[in-house]
């Protein structure tokens, strides 16, 4: 009988003062937390921390600042794709990969599938590469300088962000933000 009361007075109290304001839907700050700004290429959390890159890959950096055109043609790269952020990757990543012989052997091969980050993040849409020769933590630096080249030549043009990421089975994930 007091269990009872007690749960009344408690039944009131909910009904008649809704309480504080919980302010915004905390799914809606996380969403946009997660989306980058446009035009962004981030790494961050995809393979780890710290270690220095390889010296071609800091090279590929330079390069992609200050002599995109000349990367971009000593890779391949000859032409502007279009489509959605993914598919101008996916086909810029493409053309070095089957243009180049250092990116062949560094890289088996990309292509757009879903997918799974090592945090267990599903991705309906991503763009898998899978690393040949090369260790994850580079290969996706090298990637990611690349894109940033493409991006600073006016090969690759963002309507979003495009996040680097780990897959489960070992490969780079790449996904539209």
């Amino acid at each position: 009988m007091i269990r009872e009361s007690i749960f009344d007075i408690l039944r009131e109290d909910s009904s008649s003062d809704p309480g504080p304001d919980p302010g915004p839907d905390p799914e809606a700050k996380t969403k946009k937390k997660n989306t980058l700004p446009k035009g962004t290429i981030s790494t961050k959390g995809a393979f780890g921390s710290g270690g220095r890159p390889q010296r071609f890959v800091a090279n590929a950096k330079a390069r992609a600042d200050k002599d995109p055109r000349g990367l971009l043609k000593d890779l391949g790269i000859s032409f502007r794709p279009s489509g959605s952020d993914l598919d101008q990757a996916l086909d810029i990543l493409n053309q070095a990969i089957h243009n180049n012989s250092f990116m062949s052997q560094a890289y088996v091969g990309a292509n757009e599938n879903s997918s799974k980050t090592v945090e267990g993040e599903k991705i309906d849409k991503s763009i898998v590469v899978t690393v040949g020769e090369l260790d994850v933590k580079n290969g996706v630096r090298f990637l990611a300088n690349t894109l940033l080249a493409s991006k600073n030549a006016g090969f690759l043009n963002l309507k979003g962000g495009l996040q680097f990421s780990q897959g489960l089975s070992g490969n780079i994930i790449i996904y539209s933000q």
